[in-house]
Formats: structure tokens, sequence, C-alpha cells
């Protein structure tokens, strides 16, 4: 299943984030990290596994983003670890379902079944 547009738009934004931080972004990607989680489970309905992927995401991104200094680009492993965890969500968002908020705005999707 394809993600819908703003479900997926939000995970490509924080993908943009993680590859593009350096020390000058560092607030605003560590605010963002938040942004995103919360848009992706404004239009879901949320469960353990979904929530677990969101936090551990948003931990590693910060993770990353805070490892950047004046004197040196953010840490590559740690960015990958970022970025992993960032796949790992997206892939587990294809069996999450949509809520009633979603639904209103018409983005009912059809998830994977789990299993």
């Amino acid at each position: 299943m394809m993600l819908p547009e703003p479900i997926a738009g939000n995970i490509d934004m924080w993908r943009k984030d993680i590859r593009s931080a350096n020390i000058s972004s560092v607030d605003g990607d560590v605010s963002n990290a938040d942004s995103h989680r919360d848009n992706i489970l404004h239009l879901m309905e949320s469960d353990q596994e979904v929530q677990r992927l969101l936090d551990l995401a948003v931990e590693k991104s910060k993770e990353y983003y805070l490892s950047a200094s004046i004197f040196r680009p953010g840490d590559e492993s740690l960015k990958e670890s970022a970025l992993a965890a960032l796949d790992a969500l997206a892939s587990s968002l294809e069996y999450a379902k949509p809520n009633q908020i979603a639904r209103n705005l018409g983005l009912d999707w059809h998830p994977k079944p789990r299993g």
C-alpha cells in the first residue's frame, strides 16, 4: 500500500531534515522531529507498534541532530540509525488505519492487514 500523501509527505520531509541537518539547523530540526510525529499521529489510529517506532524515530533523529557541533558535522552512524528508524516507521505505517479526522478529510486509505 502506498501511504497517503500527508503521511508520505511528512516522512519525506523528515528524511530531508535528517539528510540536510547541520549546526545552524539543529534547533529547528529537533522541533521538526516532534512536529512530524504529531502530524502523522493526527491522521491515524495509533497502535503500540507504530507509537514505539514513532518514538524511536524521534529519539534517533534528535540524537543525530544534537551530535553536530560548530567544529564537525553530525555523526554519520547516528545519521544512518535515524534514517533506519524512519524506514522502519514508514514500513509499519502501511498497516496503520486512518482515524476519523483522516476520513473526514477524505483520506480513507486501506492499510495492509497484519499477520
